[in-house]
Order: structure tokens, then C-alpha cells, then sequence
């Protein structure tokens, strides 16, 4: 048992630095095209950072692979910190702004390309994927991320129901249930026109969102819909004390069928004895339950933590489609990284929770990997480009985005020795800056992946 684990989890850690390598190749690849393309001399290609463990020279380029895995770049000589000593007219500096430009933003550019070529061959060929239903659970009242109270949910309160089916939020089409966070996320209104479907009959209400810091999202308090299928019995409860277990299925309460776990939840909470069939180890049993009160609420004690999940076919009829359906994936994926990058830097998400590095990248990459889900594997390190090219070109020193303004800048104030001092001092700053930074992602993402217990998601309970 302990060997097959141990062998999942190299392989994880094996698939997640090869998407990881790929990605770094994508994106210094980017760099060192455009700068050939456009004349710029380049000394050094390595993908992975340290000392080089193995390596070629081709033309006037050596090719390398850095001994750490995680990284790389593209070698331009020092010409690329501003000096001017290299008589060489194909020299970074020595070479026109837009040359110098072009390579800058060569990275970002071949990352987004390289997502969008990929969409465009799973959209061609075609993938299957499990996604959560847009069917919602709707308890009357969640824990407030705000302080931890007890209000009453959002959803709830504006009308919604156990049951309701999700279609639209503010005229966005909802197909599944990650869609719901996916359009709460780029809205940046705290109302929220949410269209759903009840016995056939569609209906738009106004939901007022209450905002979770510690994730950047808003809420609106519901949930996915689970089958009655228990997961966890509460100890010193009433479904313990009768003998109910993990895994057990309820098949009707009172003698009306049940399929969803809020079924039970609706009987339970009105608090008086009720009657359960269940299907236990292959056998169906009649037992009766009284529920108990905690925190206020009717409950028997069980949770149930298995949402429902429907199969969902992503094809393009066509080759014209399939662009299309491309577009609008990564349109819609910058959409939503733009708008987390808005919330962290704004202070609506807590900084400290939700940065990470190449650790948790990895551990995530890792256990997605072990799922041998390709489709889903796919889908992620297609989202990792883009955040890798989003990240890339904001307007920070050390950065893409940094180094495109500072380009200008020197072409700007052209043969100043002032301003040159003063450009090479950002880029040193910048240079501690992002390496302070990269402490801190890793001290973060250790301390979640070794020290921090896994956020207790809240479920169901009857």
C-alpha cells in the first residue's frame, strides 16, 4: 500500500514539473524567437535556473538545462542590463526599441498562443468532463466569512430554493456549478441577477452577494446538490446511535422517494420523528430517527459530501467553430485571472492565503495528475499559461511588464548617465523585491502543504 502511494506521488510531482517545463520552454522560447526574428543577439537559452547539467551550442546560441527545475531564460549578455560596451550592432542594446520590445513581450505572447492552440486541438478533437450540476442546495442559513456568524443565505432570502437549477448570472450562461464562482468572480457588482429554472418555469431575482476575503469571491450561499448518499455520521448523534454509516444510501423518508440529500434535509428540519428506508451493505432496511437540536437546527447527524456530477461533451461542429470556442475559452479564462489579480492587489483577497508558488502549483498540478484525468490535466496547464503570461507583463521591475516600461524609458532618456543610474537601481530593487517575494510564496506555500490542516469545507447537514 505504502509503495503504489509512494509511486503516485512521484508521478505527480513528475507530470507536474514536465507541464511546468513545458510552460517555462513555451515562454523563453517566445523570447528567444522574437529576438532572432528581429535581429537581437541571443548568448544563452536554458530552461531551469542554476548551473547548466547538460547543454549544446548551436550557432551563437548554447542551449542548456538549468539543474533546478523550475524557471529559465534567455541570455542576452550585459548588454540586457544596460551596458554599452558591446560594439556588436545585434546586441539587446544596441538593437531599435521595437526590436527590444518585441522580445520583451515574446514570452506572454507565445504562452497565450500556445493555450489557444491547445483549446483549439481539445475542441477539435473532443473531450469528455464530469462537471458538478447547476442544480443548487440552498440552506436557509451559512457562516458568515465576514465574522463567522450565522445569517441567513443570501440565495435563500432573494428566493431561491433547494432544487432551483442556476442558468444564467447577469445574462452570463451557467451550464455547471464552477460556473457560479467563475461569473461571481468577474462581476464587480455586489447584486447579482441570477436566472434560474423551477418546475419548468424560468424566473430572474437579485441576489446581494456577501464577499469571502480569504478567497476574493462573493457569496451567495449555495451550494452543490448531492445525491442522499451519507458520507460522514456524526459521532454521539442519532443516525449513530441507530447504527446508520458512510456510504449508506437513503431511498425514501415517509414513504416518498428521495434522490437529493436536501430531500432529507426539507423532512429532517422540521423536527419531528420520520422514517427512513436505507440501503446498507446491498440490504434495505425500514428504521425511524428522531432528530436532535443543534445550533438551532433540527439535525440526525450525517453529511453528505458527494456532489452530483453530469457528462458533459465539449466538441465544435465544425473546424470554423472550433476557433471560436478557443477564443472564448481563453477570452473568458484572461477575464477571470484578470479579475483575481484586481482583488489581491485592491485588498479584497487576503494576500497571505491566497498567493502561491511553484510548490503549490505542483502539489495541485500533482494530485490532478493522479487522477489520470488528461482532459482536466489539460485544461489546467492551459490556465497556467495564461496566468504565467498575465503575471509576466504586470508593470513590476524584474518582471516582463517592468522591463518593457524601463526599454522605453532608456529610449526615452537615451545616452543619460542620470537616468540609466536610476533605471538600474529599479531593476535591482526589483531584482529583491521579487526575490523577497519568492521567499514568502515559499514559506506560504510549505506552511499550507505541511503545517496548515485542509480547510474544512462546510456540507449539508440535515
Amino acid at each position: 500500500m505504502f509503495g503504489a502511494e509512494l509511486l503516485m506521488n512521484i508521478f505527480g510531482i513528475v507530470v507536474a514539473i514536465l507541464v511546468l517545463s513545458i510552460l517555462i520552454a513555451v515562454h523563453e522560447a517566445g523570447h528567444l524567437l522574437m529576438a532572432k526574428w528581429s535581429g537581437i543577439r541571443v548568448d544563452v537559452f536554458s530552461i531551469g535556473m542554476g548551473k547548466a547539467v547538460w547543454g549544446f551550442q548551436y550557432g551563437e546560441t548554447y542551449y542548456q538545462i538549468g539543474r533546478l527545475p523550475f524557471g529559465g531564460f534567455c541570455g542576452f549578455g550585459d548588454e540586457e542590463n544596460g551596458d554599452k560596451d558591446d560594439p556588436d550592432p545585434r546586441a539587446l542594446m544596441n538593437s531599435p526599441l521595437w526590436a527590444r520590445l518585441l522580445t520583451v513581450i515574446g514570452g506572454s505572447l507565445f504562452n497565450v498562443v500556445f493555450a489557444y492552440l491547445v483549446m483549439v486541438m481539445m475542441f477539435g478533437i473532443g473531450f469528455k468532463e464530469y462537471q458538478l450540476s447547476n442544480q443548487v442546495a440552498v440552506p436557509q442559513t451559512i457562516t458568515s466569512p465576514v465574522d463567522q456568524s450565522i445569517v441567513e443565505s443570501p440565495a435563500y432570502k432573494a428566493g431561491l430554493r433547494n432544487g432551483d437549477a442556476i442558468i444564467a448570472i447577469n445574462e452570463e450562461k451557467v451550464e455547471h456549478f464552477l460556473e457560479i464562482p467563475l461569473a461571481l468572480s468577474i462581476s464587480t457588482s455586489t447584486t447579482e441577477n441570477i436566472t434560474y429554472v423551477r418546475n419548468n418555469t424560468t424566473n430572474t431575482i437579485s441576489v446581494d452577494t456577501i464577499p469571502d476575503k480569504s478567497t476574493g469571491l462573493d457569496l451567495i450561499g449555495v451550494s452543490p446538490i448531492s445525491p442522499a448518499i451519507i458520507s460522514e455520521v456524526l459521532v454521539n448523534s442519532p443516525a449513530e446511535q441507530i447504527g446508520l454509516k458512510a456510504q449508506d444510501q437513503i431511498l425514501a423518508i415517509n414513504g416518498n422517494p428521495i434522490q437529493f440529500f436536501y430531500q432529507l434535509v426539507d423532512v429532517v428540519s422540521l423536527g419531528k420523528t420520520v422514517s427512513l428506508l436505507v440501503l446498507q451493505d446491498k440490504v434495505t432496511n425500514n428504521i425511524s430517527i428522531t432528530p436532535t437540536q443543534t445550533d438551532g437546527a433540527w439535525t440526525i447527524g450525517i453529511r453528505s459530501e458527494f456532489p452530483t456530477k453530469v457528462e458533459v461533451l465539449r466538441k465544435s461542429s465544425n473546424i470554423f467553430t472550433t476557433f471560436g470556442m478557443a477564443a472564448d475559452n481563453i477570452s473568458s479564462t484572461l477575464s477571470q485571472i484578470g479579475s483575481s489579480l484586481v482583488k489581491l492587489f485592491s485588498g479584497k483577497v487576503n494576500v497571505k492565503e491566497n498567493l502561491s508558488g511553484p510548490v503549490r502549483i505542483v502539489s495541485i498540478t500533482g494530485d490532478i495528475a493522479k487522477t489520470f484525468d488528461i482532459a482536466l490535466l489539460v485544461k489546467f496547464m492551459v490556465m497556467l499559461s495564461l496566468a504565467l503570461a498575465t503575471f509576466n507583463m504586470l508593470p513590476f521591475p524584474g518582471l516582463d511588464g517592468g522591463v518593457l516600461i524601463l526599454q522605453i524609458a532608456r529610449s526615452i532618456f537615451k545616452n543619460n548617465t542620470k537616468v540609466e543610474k536610476v533605471i538600474t537601481g529599479i531593476e535591482q530593487l526589483g531584482i529583491i523585491l521579487l526575490l523577497t517575494m519568492a521567499v514568502f510564496v515559499l514559506f506560504n506555500d510549505v506552511k499550507t502543504l505541511f503545517f496548515n490542516k485542509a480547510p474544512v469545507v462546510e456540507q449539508t447537514k440535515d
